[in-house]
């Protein structure tokens, strides 16, 4: 993948979070970004902890995060999950993100759902909840993909991994370190680091 692409695939995710008023969605046919249309009732929009029910209940898909342009062997729609976030500076309020966790997709809900904007309601469904298949939270998803990275940047056949698959594994601290990011929680940049490679260790 060209820096160009990582680039624009970087810009689409911060329109995607910094948006004031609208849900942005990546839309294959057009090669960008469009608004999702907020599912409503007859009476009133519904609100972000009730799209999980409303989901099963009628025709309704959240909005298509950005696989698609990530990866172009992915389908052209690929379904955001809708989720209360447990961490972070969303805790506590309904996002939707990337269901995989691979493309950066990050849409916090709540803040739209009082704002003017588009809307659609959607047709009943005719089928029972058990039928319908749920969008999972990254959160609740078996996570390998770390250890997938790790496998092929060490693998003795075709080893390597992309640029972008590159800022998915590490992160940087402020103190200059570097870990995965999933260790990156436990870093402590305040941790006394003791050098036992010196000349002075015994």
């Amino acid at each position: 993948m060209s820096s160009e692409s990582i680039e624009r695939i970087n810009a689409f995710r911060a329109l995607v979070k910094e948006s004031r008023s609208v849900v942005l969605q990546y839309f294959r046919e057009c090669d960008n970004l469009r608004i999702w249309p907020w599912p409503t009732s007859t009476e009133a929009r519904i609100s972000p902890s009730e799209m999980q029910e409303h989901r099963i209940s009628h025709r309704m898909l959240g909005p298509c995060c950005l696989c698609p342009m990530v990866d172009t062997r992915k389908p052209s729609f690929v379904e955001a999950a809708i989720y209360m976030a447990s961490d972070g500076e969303h805790a506590g309020q309904f996002v939707a993100t990337c269901a995989k966790n691979e493309c950066g997709y990050f849409a916090p809900l709540e803040k739209y759902y009082d704002k003017q904007g588009p809307i659609r309601c959607y047709a009943r469904r005719d089928v029972t909840a058990d039928d319908i298949p749920r969008r999972l939270p990254p959160a609740l998803r078996p996570y390998r993909k770390t250890n997938e990275l790790l496998a092929k940047l060490d693998a003795r056949d075709r080893p390597g991994i992309s640029e972008l698959e590159f800022q998915r594994l590490f992160a940087r601290c402020e103190c200059g370190r570097y870990t995965t990011r999933r260790a990156f929680i436990d870093h402590d940049c305040l941790n006394e680091i003791v050098d036992l490679t010196g000349a002075d260790s015994e």
